[in-house]
């Protein structure tokens, strides 16, 4: 039992008297309802969008297809013009990311992954998409979960300071943080229901939402059979939750609007999508079979057989049951050896590893240690390469394996190391990025034989009915389009 002080009762009464002042809620014409924003004013949303534009754009970069990046604009600023809210200015970016995925951001700002712009079939669908993304700002929900993580924080600031608890300050900060992470249900189902509304009023076919969650569904239960992950939660669904009536719910959404003929700009729509870019772009790098390349930076490794090669933003990571290699990048000066930055930049200050070894590797300096670190409580022995691509890039490998790693695995690793090279021009000829490619079916066309020469060494039928929002014994039909994915 904690006994409270004569202070700690008037700083409460104090912090009290705050919640009860902001306790007071605006009118929000999309959704009809009040809602709690004190923390968060229209002024300020415009403000935040604007700060976090920039690190989306450095995080993932735009798109360059001045087309299709003008398109979705297009579509973007006619929804708008049927929204409740007329003091947001809206802006719409392609952002360069194969991941199905989208987002808005406070104060206008709506996100699309080239990713997510590939997987739709018309504009319908990808309009339900900027439509539903455009509800969450009309609908005011980043300034609702920012306010009542604001209100809960400053509740628990008075539980605190009844308490002078520090451990309940931490637990609650954490639990606020979880909540911020994604959208509830009830915003979901509001946005899809807003979203649907523009949509219709824009003169678009209402049940668009539901075709799309519908692929996003296929989709993502592609991602994980491809991946053999049965738990994990594919990006869009981990701030956009896909409850199991969502899908129903927008086709009762879209029953309660007119019906009537729809022009999906299906041609218009592939025309543009035509020749996009699919998967990992050049600017990125891109794994085909074992090996990474990456044609913008110049080079290409190999990584062994029984390996997952996962590309991140700023790292590539392998990894098998024994072994994990990581592979980055980093910068040195020009007058200093491959030793010496080995030494003194990315080991300064560490102790117990092994003299460095001078290494060759396909005419680049290298230079390479090893020690024994544990980690997650076991014992593991950590080798380092640094290699000077040129007199100022570096691109290192860490491998960790077991302290007993086998000949065969040491000498895997071995060769993922001599396999590092600078691409030729031929090298580049060979690997191309992989993109879109739209074709009209012949009859006499069949789905396997247009799967089977997609560049994939599985899953490639099926590979072709979701990227087509296909069931699962639709035949194709003669004089429509279709995507494919070529190199």
């Amino acid at each position: 039992m904690h006994r409270f002080s004569m202070p700690a009762f008037f700083k409460i009464c104090n912090v009290v008297a705050i919640l009860i002042t902001l306790g007071s809620c605006s009118y929000n014409q999309a959704t009809g309802e009040k809602q709690f924003t004190a923390f968060m004013p229209a002024a300020k949303e415009a403000q935040i969008g604007a700060q976090n534009h920039a690190a989306v754009l450095k995080e993932y970069g735009e798109y360059k297809d001045a087309e299709l990046s003008a398109y979705v604009n297009r579509i973007g600023q006619k929804l708008a013009q049927y929204t409740e809210r007329d003091d947001v200015k809206y802006t719409f970016t392609v952002i360069d990311s194969p991941i199905v995925n989208a987002f808005a951001v406070p104060g206008g700002y709506i996100y699309i992954s080239r990713g997510l712009i590939t997987l739709a079939n018309n504009e319908a669908e990808l309009a339900s998409v900027i439509g539903h993304e455009i509800g969450h700002i009309t609908a005011r929900h980043s300034a609702q979960q920012q306010s009542q993580g604001v209100l809960a924080n400053i509740g628990l600031v008075a539980l605190s300071i009844a308490t002078d608890t520090a451990a309940v300050r931490q637990a609650g900060s954490l639990g606020t943080d979880l909540f911020l992470k994604s959208y509830s249900r009830k915003h979901e189902n509001q946005a899809d229901e807003l979203g649907i509304r523009y949509i219709a009023k824009a003169g678009y076919d209402p049940y668009a939402a539901q075709s799309f969650l519908s692929h996003l569904e296929a989709d993502s239960a592609l991602e994980k059979k491809i991946k053999k992950e049965t738990g994990s939660i594919p990006v869009y669904f981990s701030t956009h939750p896909l409850t199991a009536d969502r899908v129903r719910e927008a086709s009762v959404i879209a029953s309660s609007y007119p019906k009537g003929q729809f022009d999906d700009q299906k041609v218009e729509y592939f025309r543009l999508i035509d020749n996009v870019t699919y998967g990992d772009s050049a600017d990125k790098g891109f794994v085909r079979g074992q090996t990474f390349v990456h044609p913008n930076l110049g080079f290409m490794f190999d990584a062994p057989q029984g390996f997952e090669i996962v590309n991140q933003p700023n790292r590539v990571i392998a990894q098998s049951q024994n072994a994990v290699i990581i592979f980055d990048g980093a910068k040195k000066n020009a007058a200093q050896s491959i030793e010496d930055y080995l030494v003194n930049v990315w080991k300064r200050g560490k102790t117990g590893y092994d003299t460095p070894e001078r290494l060759t590797i396909n005419g680049m300096d290298a230079a390479m240690t090893s020690y024994v670190a544990t980690i997650s409580g076991q014992q593991k022995r950590v080798r380092e390469v640094a290699i000077a691509y040129n007199t100022t890039d570096i691109y290192r490998f860490t491998f960790v394996m077991e302290t007993n790693a086998s000949i065969a695995t040491q000498t895997s690793l071995k060769d993922t190391m001599y396999s590092f090279k600078k691409m030729s021009a031929n090298d580049k000829l060979r690997y191309p990025p992989q993109r879109i490619k739209v074709f009209v079916a012949k009859a006499g066309d069949t789905v396997a034989q247009k799967a089977s020469i997609m560049p994939f060494d599985d899953y490639k039928e099926e590979r072709f009915r979701v990227l087509n929002g296909m069931s699962l014994l639709e035949p194709l039909t003669p004089n429509r389009l279709y995507k494919t994915i070529i190199e």
